[in-house]
């Protein structure tokens, strides 16, 4: 017997429901999509896209070649270095760190200056070291020290 025209109208929404449903969210997203693209153009005009391309077709030659290197002793040590520098920096306070950083590369740039003044002796550094600030940065530097032996 043959089937019911409504049937074949079903099967027919059926087959057609995932390239609509495919189209409806294109449509819905569409901004996303523009912006998706827009995001894989500048990629791909920078040339990151192609050093993607390369390191995934290379894949276990890259792999290999970023194990070896990550491994080497001095490598390990950077790593660790960089890492208890991040801990360093996390637990500083921004404000503080910054005006010691900016008041340094102050101090950096000075330096020539400094050379051309006379040498320090014991009572102008005693005189010195009665500024609040010299005090402070000699105490910083000093419990410093001490923490160089704690563990």
């Amino acid at each position: 017997m043959s089937k019911l025209i409504e049937e074949y109208r079903e099967n027919e929404e059926e087959n057609a429901d995932p390239m609509a449903e495919i189209l409806n969210s294109v449509a819905r997203n569409a901004e996303a999509l523009n912006q998706i693209m827009q995001l894989l153009e500048a990629v791909s005009k920078s040339g990151l896209l192609d050093l993607i391309r390369a390191l995934l077709e290379r894949y276990n030659e890259a792999l290999g070649i970023i194990t070896e290197e990550a491994s080497k002793e001095r490598n390990v040590r950077a790593i660790r270095n960089l890492l208890s520098l991040y801990t360093f920096v996390s637990r500083a306070n921004p404000e503080a760190l910054t005006s010691f950083m900016a008041n340094l590369a102050d101090q950096i740039n000075r330096a020539d200056s400094l050379k051309k003044e006379r040498p320090l002796g014991l009572f102008s550094l005693s005189g010195e070291l009665k500024d609040p600030d010299v005090s402070a940065g000699i105490r910083i530097l000093l419990n410093a020290a001490k923490g160089f032996t704690k563990k």
